[in-house]
């Protein structure tokens, strides 16, 4: 599991923050499924509790595999999980989490990005793993909080009187829809929103050649999928369920990759509103099991 960003949000008693981040982490550990996770604009927000505070407590619990990379990075919670294949030691695989990190420190309502320290680990990292296996490319995929300033590039730039067009995040006297001429798939509920400045992540993804798709969270609702330069952007709704008009589109991603065939992947969101539905919570709650 990959928990990519916005697990829970800041208290000013950091003991709070620890019982969100156990409830959260118990469903797991209880299980003993592994999981990696990074951080969003908003778990840090604000709270006593630093990144890197964070960090140490997830890693209290045996089931997490994340890397605290704060001795190298700003955005502390990147690093990358080999994934082996099922008869061997080989790594037939590889995930790549970066921190995307929070705001920008120049100008707070504008969103972080992946910062050029992290590109650059990146690039020495792939190689590595290209060498290792015997120079060959490792196929990867991405997971972050923030989509990257190029979702507008492949997007279509439309009138504002266009029927569900929706708003640049930074120039609001753009407005943008899905190109029917690009491959894409999913719902585009809102304005996908970005970081401001752009480091290169997305040009050093391409040229170096092993990501087939990065998964990126962040907009509530959006749920989709558009190729640019043989990557695959897709945004994958908010998990929570809260019952706001916009409960029907939460849920979580559901990633598949062929073991013999790396290269070849499918992802499926699957949503809440399918799994459960009010007589089913009706039902457990008059059997005292809520």
């Amino acid at each position: 599991v990959v928990l990519t960003g916005d697990n829970t949000h800041p208290n000013e008693d950091p003991e709070k923050t620890k019982k969100l981040i156990n409830a959260l982490m118990n469903i797991f550990e209880s299980r003993k499924i592994p999981v990696a996770v990074t951080f969003g604009n908003h778990d840090s927000e604000g709270g006593p509790m630093t990144r890197e505070d964070i960090m140490e407590y997830y890693q209290t619990f045996s089931c997490v595999i994340s890397t605290d990379n704060s001795e190298n990075f700003k955005n502390c919670a990147t690093f990358n999980v080999p994934v082996l294949a099922s008869d061997s030691d080989k790594v037939n695989f590889n995930l790549w989490v970066f921190d995307s990190g929070d705001y920008d420190e120049d100008e707070p309502r504008h969103y972080d990005r992946v910062r050029t320290e992290q590109i650059e680990w990146y690039k020495k990292t792939a190689a590595k793993l290209k060498k290792e296996n015997g120079g060959k490319t490792v196929n990867s995929v991405v997971f972050q909080h923030i989509i990257v300033p190029e979702i507008y590039d492949v997007l279509k730039k439309v009138d504002s009187k266009k029927p569900y067009a929706i708003p640049h995040i930074y120039n609001e006297d753009e407005y943008y829809m899905f190109d029917p001429e690009q491959v894409n798939y999913g719902k585009l509920n809102e304005k996908p929103c970005p970081g401001y400045y752009n480091d290169g992540q997305f040009d050093a993804l391409v040229e170096t050649g092993d990501v087939l798709a990065m998964f990126t969270g962040h907009d509530h609702t959006n749920a989709f999928g558009v190729t640019y330069k043989g990557i695959v952007l897709s945004e994958s709704p908010s998990t929570r369920y809260n019952g706001d008009r916009y409960s029907t589109q939460y849920g979580y991603r559901i990633l598949e990759v062929d073991e013999k065939d790396t290269s070849v992947f499918t992802s499926r969101v699957v949503h809440w509103y399918d799994i459960f539905d009010m007589n089913y919570a009706i039902n457990e709650m008059q059997n005292g099991d809520n």
